[in-house]
């Protein structure tokens, strides 16, 4: 029970299941299987067939598992990626209103230390003008 090149030409195949039976063009490769190989040889094919659709099937639920997880991921990372940007534009505008802060305080205590630089020339003047005038009434009282 072998297949036979069919008298039409070599690329058909004829399958006698029996010798006596006038040849057949198989119908698919499964009836080919069935009707020129042994029982036992076609049922190991089959299941071989079947193992691979349920491997075939196996692996392409886990690649649209992986997708989806790759997706998931993206997503969370895009996430993550503008929280930290937003954190640090955050961060950045915290750091450049203490600047500001500190820019102020520094122009006031330099505004302070003037008028109180300015208040001591004018008290060292003062005293001055006070000595002097303390040194002529003595002069004059002499």
């Amino acid at each position: 029970m072998t297949p036979q090149p069919s008298p039409r030409g070599s690329e058909e195949l004829a399958v006698r299941t029996n010798p006596n039976s006038p040849p057949r063009t198989p119908r698919s490769a499964l009836d080919a299987i069935e009707g020129g190989a042994p029982p036992s040889s076609a049922r190991a094919v089959l299941e071989a067939l079947r193992a691979l659709q349920r491997k075939i099937v196996r692996l392409e639920t886990e690649r649209s598992s992986a997708l989806r997880e790759a997706t998931e991921l993206r997503h969370r990372f895009e996430g993550q990626s503008a929280a930290s940007e937003r954190a640090s534009e955050l961060q950045s505008r915290q750091l450049e209103d203490l600047e500001r802060s500190f820019q102020l305080r520094e122009s006031r205590l330099v505004r302070d230390r003037d008028d109180l630089t300015r208040r001591l020339d004018d008290a060292e003047r003062d005293k001055l003008d006070a000595l002097r005038e303390c040194a002529g009434l003595r002069d004059r009282a002499d």
